[in-house]
């Protein structure tokens, strides 16, 4: 018996097309990156002709209620004053529609969102790990790098990485962890206590503004030898007024 290659001819009129099957090994699998889909833009309010409803409740560009009236004099309004006419409330009964410039009202919507976006912080999850036969040293950099990512906004997960039986003395990793965590506990928060997950106990830690501040306060305090005008305590901190001597000026 005469077996033929995996190949599969297709010819069609003059020109051969020949198609490879393509054998995957056993045990494998061809994976698909999953793609999530985008989110559909808002659809977009009716203007003017698109408006098919016999009568809307008319708003001017003052924001003054004009009353119920017909779509064709809303849009003869509309022209006049050389506007558009915009549907805001199509589930209102009647439609509610408003004169504006909608060019213009677009172009300030999106110069808002752009401006939303400058100042919304997007904190992300970053993670130190260690073993626990870690050197004092390497404690010490690591919940400096923690540090770190907690002062840029992030928050961070600490882990601890068990090995064969190392397993068997969690107390370990968990004497690591409160020790990371007593470290950072005058900037930082303790979001998610202490949790054996498989080979992997972990904690999760977030910035604590407060607790910066009242940091920051301190060490203006110490810096400035706990002493306000006229050698009195003064508990304020550095801003103005703080008690700082003032030259005397002649």
């Amino acid at each position: 018996m005469v077996r033929r290659s995996p190949a599969l001819d297709i010819q069609e009129g003059d020109s051969l097309l020949l198609f490879e099957a393509v054998y995957l090994s056993p045990g494998s699998s061809l994976r698909k990156r999953s793609k999530v889909p985008p989110k559909p833009a808002p659809p977009e309010p009716r203007i003017n002709e698109r408006i098919r409803v016999p009568e809307v409740r008319v708003i001017d560009e003052e924001g003054r209620q004009i009353g119920v009236i017909r779509t064709s004099e809303a849009l003869q309004m509309a022209r006049e004053r050389e506007v558009d006419l915009v549907e805001v409330a199509a589930q209102a009964s009647p439609p509610v529609a408003r004169l504006m410039d909608f060019g213009r009202f677009k172009y300030e919507q999106s110069k808002k969102e752009r401006e939303a976006k400058k100042h919304q912080q997007n904190v992300q999850l970053r993670e130190v790990r260690m073993k626990p036969k870690i050197d004092d040293h390497d404690v010490d950099f690591k919940t400096r790098t923690a540090a770190k990512l907690l002062k840029q906004g992030d928050k961070v997960k600490v882990t601890v990485m068990f090995r064969g039986r190392e397993i068997t003395h969690p107390q370990i990793g968990k004497a690591l962890l409160d020790r990371v965590q007593a470290s950072l506990d005058d900037i930082a928060s303790l979001e998610k206590d202490a949790m054996l997950e498989g080979r992997h106990m972990t904690i999760i830690l977030s910035l604590d503004k407060k607790k910066m501040a009242a940091k920051a306060r301190r060490r203006c305090w110490r810096g400035r030898g706990g002493r306000g005008r006229r050698g009195r305590s003064h508990p304020g901190g550095c801003g103005s007024g703080s008690g700082g001597e003032r030259r005397r000026t002649r």
